[in-house]
């Protein structure tokens, strides 16, 4: 299911939306909204609901109200993270947790 797409539900049909293109999904209420660099499209569904049903080796929540594809994270600080050119916040309770998901490799 790598790179296989998935669907949502959208003006009474179904839109496939291919998951590499996917880099940030974010919360609003009981929306989320999946953000790709050229589009975006808001879901009825929780963000937790959201990062359980896609793969779990693909996106890592970073803050109660981000999670992000962490094959398109750029950059990482210790309460940011940058993707897709945008700042997104860290907090500290899901820091461990990106870091652990991260292949990071050490200078001596």
């Amino acid at each position: 299911m790598i790179n296989q797409p998935f669907f949502i539900r959208q003006d009474g049909g179904l839109t496939r939306i291919n998951l590499d293109e996917i880099l940030i999904l974010e919360a609003a209420d009981n929306y989320t909204k999946f953000l790709a660099l050229q589009y975006s499209y808001m879901v009825r569904v929780s963000l937790d609901a959201s990062v359980s049903r896609l793969p779990e080796n693909r996106f890592v929540k970073i803050h109660r109200s981000f999670a992000v594809a962490i094959h398109h994270v750029e950059e990482i600080g210790k309460d940011n993270v940058k993707i897709g050119g945008v700042m997104l916040p860290v907090s500290r309770r899901f820091y461990p947790e990106l870091i652990k998901r991260l292949n990071i490799i050490e200078a001596k």
